[in-house]
């Protein structure tokens, strides 16, 4: 399979590749959360690196891991590592659903929907959306909630918010107890 020459997650955007063998089921299948292109508000695209990690035991709410990740950063000169997610306009949160995959089958109704959210300023609400229906929100990390489904397609939107009211959103789409490939959504 072609991998992303940086981050190892599936080639994508033209970006340099590598070919990798896997043994079956283990090939990556997430979206790639470190090598991305991000449009600046002029409307050109830029190659960026991001590296952002929570923190799993932390009892103080202090991302340790992430606070080490960004001193590392700090000593950087390529501006690559430095991307400018905090300009004037167009949408400034970036969210990257690790579980469910999009595009998937998910057995069992009980759908386990896990995602990170990026952003120069604090998040004060994620808000999970399930086939137009406001199903769950929350307001801190761990950002991730279960919702239980009935069988058939889904389409799942999360929309988080920050402290200025600026919103960002990703739209998945899964089906429960069914072949993906075998359906087709139905109005």
């Amino acid at each position: 399979m072609e991998v992303d020459s940086v981050s190892g997650y599936k080639a994508h955007d033209g970006f340099s590749s590598r070919s990798e063998y896997f043994i079956k089921g283990t090939e990556p299948v997430l979206e790639d959360p470190v090598h991305t292109k991000i449009r600046n508000c002029g409307g050109d695209e830029k190659e960026y690196f991001l590296f952002k990690e929570n923190d799993p035991v932390s009892g103080d709410n202090k991302n340790r891991w992430q606070e080490g990740i960004d001193e590392w950063l700090k000593e950087q000169s390529d501006v690559r590592y430095h991307p400018q997610l905090d300009f004037a306009c167009g949408n400034q949160i970036w969210i990257t659903v690790s579980s469910p995959i999009d595009k998937t089958r998910v057995d069992g109704n009980d759908v386990k929907i896990k995602f990170d959210i990026s952003s120069p300023k604090p998040i004060k609400e994620a808000k999970f959306i399930i086939d137009g229906q406001t199903k769950d929100i929350l307001n801190s990390v761990p950002w991730e909630t279960v919702i239980n489904m009935a069988d058939g397609y889904h389409q799942i939107d999360i929309e988080a918010k920050d402290e200025d009211d600026n919103v960002g959103s990703r739209r998945i789409k899964i089906t429960v107890n069914k072949d993906y490939a075998d359906l087709t959504p139905t109005p």
